[in-house]
């Protein structure tokens, strides 16, 4: 049986879902004491540098325990979902429930 890819879900408002194979991720950021920064490949080209990213508002200073918590979920499960600030949920609990962005989705 072939190898089943991660997906990660994250929701920023009412029009700004983005679902990403766990490949186009290119990585967390500790952007500030209150946000962390998902980095992801472009959906418009694979190929190109362009970079989208989801900023994700968490619990003070808990970055790696935030990391830590999305890639337990990831070991266990196909898909994870990083933030819904609509629903306030996330599989991490350092989510603070505030709200998320995302930018740059298709360049």
């Amino acid at each position: 049986m072939g190898k089943l890819n991660k997906f990660y879900y994250a929701k920023a408002d009412a029009k700004k879902d983005i679902l990403l194979a766990a490949h186009r991720i290119s990585g967390f950021q500790n952007h500030d004491a209150n946000n962390i920064v998902m980095h992801f490949n472009s959906l418009a080209n694979p190929g190109d540098a362009t970079e989208g990213r989801a900023i994700i508002p968490i619990t003070g200073s808990k970055f790696k325990e935030f990391v830590e918590d999305i890639s337990s979920v990831a070991s266990r499960k196909p898909f994870v979902e990083l933030v819904d600030d609509q629903a306030g949920t996330s599989a991490s609990s350092h989510y603070t429930g505030g709200d998320a962005s995302i930018s740059s989705i298709v360049s």
